[in-house]
């Protein structure tokens, strides 16, 4: 097992959490837990991450927090663990999730059969747990065993580690897999199913059908034997062990675990229909509520619908962190028509409306919160929420340009708590905005005092650093950025301005393209403050035949995405010079983007006149082809395209699209390939592979292609589609 990386006494500083100290550290096969209590209230989190051998491998931590996000998703309910959050802590990949004080069932399992009635009882909720996560995602746990089964003190069954083996790459822990799952990893329901028979049938007998002792790490050659006994020997009748289970009960264990997944219960619906012929002193359709709500929401002040409202709450927010942040607001929007009284769901709706460049809504949202914390807060504590709400607003009114306004909601912020370094990294902001660089610099400094680590200010840092032109300076801190957190926007974007600065523009112009790739929405609105400052320059030069200008304010307002702009000063530029190349281009690109393929190709072509070989007129024009359904045309362009330059990957990609176009999928296969050896990120040749796996019958194949789209692009619906599809 690695070595913990935190001791326990160790002060955990989260991102968007109070700090914590580390009480006690629990060590797994392929994870390490740490229990953590709060150093302002006092309550206790359970942080999981990965053991240091899984760090190394990039595709596992990307799938890690991809799966905390889907477990994030089903929301709350009292046999589920519930996830909080997914973040890193100095670069480690964390989950943030409800603290279960009471241990596992493992750990209550021994060699005796347990009491029949507490077995039921356990069953019930266990099939609670899962009817409800297949009802809300349609998840695949997977790894379903005694110790990934959780127990308060007072018996309440909780379900956790959802989609972690999936994260990892494992089929699952060999005592408690299902027959197909030693055969294959594309699974469904049913082999939970197996592990639910599997584990109640440990808990009845106090043993495992063909094997016993599932403590013992079992090597290759037990592995393939019991691998073999699933699949050929049928499940012995567990009162041959325990001859006081009731009929039923002992049913219901033996055809869950049937060899072949046709012949066992075909959902945890159907299973919970059973129990509850036992006569169990649990109601199975007991309500759906977070643990503790009723206690928690009863004196009246939330209302009784804030148990809803907070689930769909949590949903949104578990969208929100994906990127999804349209769909996040509609949930939001839901929880507030039930109950308008929590602040937290305003919160979360501002900083959504935050992202999406809705600064005034945001503003009012913030606003909201910040009200309901005043009137329903007993002020000797401070709100998280309070807070974070603070910092929202001071965002906004910043891109507003309300700076002064932000100024007094920081400094508002900070006599709440003086050490929340995201307020005093909004300071800075507000300064910079004023162009007051000693203030923004002492309260940018006084940010990262308080935490080190904290990338917005050490951007910030770098901004200052520019602007009191010192480039070498700021380059540093930039690539300080980027050592950390390689697919940061902000150091990503700081780095190309640094090289733009120094004159380094061929890698400025490429690490631009990879801000874009990472976030094009935050690009743009970056770009279109760029071109306000542009046009009121061009408007102060009064020269309205300076080439140079038009084509200036229209790269600028192309990279914003408006391209109506853009079009304008691109078609202004050509009528200077009609023979200029990149005006023209540009100029169908414009067209293109608009709508207007005819007029875009032919602009395409007037530079292929000029300039046969230009390798982004090939390009587009193979696209045009592929937009109207002219494969061989489009083949024919992108081969050129190749030809002109083969390290483009999106030449290797149209005509991967091409030849798909002609069923040629071998040949289609390769291209891909090709275009994913020069551009990892190419999310659409990612895309186009998964659906060649899909065609294939290759679903596990296909679902790593499609996680990879998301990680790349949370925003791309077509693959959350066939995500969801192939893991019907």
């Amino acid at each position: 097992m690695g070595k913990p990386r935190w001791l326990i006494g160790k002060i955990l500083r989260p991102r968007n959490n109070d700090p914590a100290r580390v009480v006690d550290v629990i060590e797994g096969g392929w994870g390490i837990v740490y229990i953590v209590e709060d150093l302002h209230k006092g309550y206790r989190t359970a942080i999981k991450t990965l053991q240091e051998r899984f760090l190394r491998n990039e595709f596992v931590v990307r799938r890690f927090i991809q799966e905390a996000h889907l477990w994030m998703s089903l929301g709350q309910h009292p046999n589920i663990v519930t996830v909080y959050g997914a973040d890193a802590i100095q670069g480690r990949p964390c989950i943030f999730m409800e603290y279960i004080s009471g241990g596992s069932l493992r750990s209550r399992l021994s060699v005796d059969p347990m009491p029949v009635g507490w077995v039921t009882d356990i069953a019930v909720q266990f099939a609670c747990g899962m009817r409800y996560v297949w009802q809300v995602g349609r998840t695949v746990h997977r790894d379903l065993k005694p110790d990934n089964l959780m127990l308060t003190l007072d018996g309440r069954l909780k379900i956790t580690d959802f989609g972690m083996a999936h994260a990892i790459g494992i089929s699952g822990t060999p005592a408690y897999m299902s027959p197909e799952q030693f055969h294959s990893y594309s699974v469904d329901t049913r082999a939970d199913i197996y592990a639910f028979g599997l584990i109640l049938f440990e808990m009845l007998t106090g043993t495992l059908p063909h094997y016993s002792y599932e403590h013992v790490r079992l090597g290759k050659a037990e592995v393939s034997r019991l691998a073999k006994r699933r699949s050929s020997e049928p499940v012995v009748d567990p009162r041959r062990w325990n001859p006081e289970i009731p009929d039923g009960l002992a049913g219901l264990v033996l055809d869950c675990l049937k060899m072949d997944p046709t012949e066992r219960p075909e959902s945890f619906e159907a299973i919970c229909f059973r129990l509850e012929q036992f006569g169990t002193s649990q109601q199975i359709d007991e309500a759906v509520l977070p643990v503790g709500s009723a206690s928690r929401w009863a004196d009246g002040v939330f209302g009784p619908r804030a148990t809803q409202a907070l689930e769909l709450a949590s949903r949104g927010a578990a969208l929100a962190s994906i990127g999804r942040r349209d769909e996040a607001l509609a949930l939001y929007d839901q929880a507030l028509a039930l109950n308008d009284q929590i602040d937290e769901i305003w919160k979360n709706k501002a900083t959504s409306l935050l992202k999406l460049g809705r600064f005034e809504e945001s503003l009012g949202c913030s606003e909201h919160a910040l009200a309901l914390y005043s009137q329903y807060s007993n002020q000797l504590t401070v709100s998280k929420t309070a807070l974070m709400s603070m910092t929202n607003k001071s965002a906004a009114l910043i891109e507003l340009g309300e700076f002064e306004q932000a100024l007094l909601t920081c400094e508002e912020g900070l006599r709440m708590d003086p050490a929340y370094a995201r307020l005093w990294n909004n300071k800075a902001v507000a300064y910079l905005g004023r162009y007051q660089l000693q203030e923004a610099s002492e309260c940018i400094d006084r940010a990262l005092h308080l935490e080190p680590g904290y990338e917005k200010a050490l951007s910030v840092k770098g901004k200052i650093l520019r602007l009191k032109n010192d480039p070498g300076a700021a380059l540093k801190v930039f690539e300080l950025i980027l050592a950390r957190n390689p697919r940061s926007f902000d150091g990503t974007l700081g780095k190309a301005a640094c090289l733009m600065d120094m004159g380094r523009e061929e890698e400025a112009e490429s690490l631009a393209r990879v801000a874009y790739s990472l976030d094009p929405k935050a690009l743009r609105r970056f770009l279109q403050k760029m071109l306000q400052a542009k046009i009121i320059e061009f408007g102060k030069r009064h020269d309205s035949e300076d080439l140079d200008t038009f084509l200036e304010i229209a790269d600028t307002a192309q990279g914003a995405g408006d391209y109506g702009l853009a079009l304008e000063y691109y078609s202004r530029a050509a009528e200077l010079d009609p023979d200029h190349v990149r005006a023209l281009l540009n100029k169908g690109h414009c067209l293109y983007e608009l709508g207007n393929r005819a007029e875009g190709a032919a602009c395409f072509r007037r530079v292929l006149d000029l300039k046969p070989g230009e390798p982004d007129a090939l390009l587009n024009m193979s696209r045009f082809y592929l937009d109207t359904h002219d494969i061989q045309g489009a083949l024919e362009f992108a081969e050129r395209a190749i030809q002109a330059n083969p390290q483009a990957d999106m030449a290797w990609h149209n005509q991967g699209c091409a030849l798909a176009g002609m069923e040629k999928w071998d040949e289609a296969f390769d291209s891909f390939g090709t275009a994913l050896r020069l551009n990892p990120n190419n999310f659409l040749s990612w895309f186009m592979v998964g659906q060649i796996r899909v065609k294939d019958g290759n679903r596990s194949g296909a679902e790593t292609c499609f996680l990879e789209v998301l990680a790349i692009n949370p925003e791309f619906a077509p693959a959350l589609e066939m995500l969801e599809k192939v893991r019907k």
